[in-house]
């Protein structure tokens, strides 16, 4: 059976009349790198902001291993987000704007 660590189950999340996802299945498996194409405005960030805990879902749940992601924010969840350009640090190569925020929650070299 595939290991699934993340699952978007029935993901929809509306801004009044605007639907920005409707819903949305995903399941994301161990060793898995996954890409979220499509043009501006179709839903993408909105998806990743959701799993990141910054957006609650409308409809649905999102599942990181066995656990319901529901009410939990962004520093409840093992997950981290990067921004567009804009917010990146401008002086730090890539690779240290990625460990920047696991090593902002103390993970060590070796994690």
């Amino acid at each position: 059976m595939a290991d699934v660590l993340l699952s978007a189950l029935g993901v929809t999340k509306s801004f009044g009349g605007i639907l920005a996802n409707d819903h949305v299945d995903l399941d994301v498996e161990r060793g898995e790198l996954v890409t979220l194409l499509g043009p501006s405005g179709c839903g993408k960030t909105t998806i990743l902001r959701m799993i990141a805990g910054f957006l609650q879902p409308t409809e649905g749940r999102i599942l990181i291993g066995d656990r319901d992601m529901a009410g939990l924010g962004p520093n409840q969840r093992p997950t981290a987000m990067i921004f567009q350009s804009l917010a990146l640090f401008p002086l730090m190569p890539v690779w240290e704007n990625i460990a920047f925020g696991l090593e902002a929650r103390g993970a060590s070299k070796a994690e």
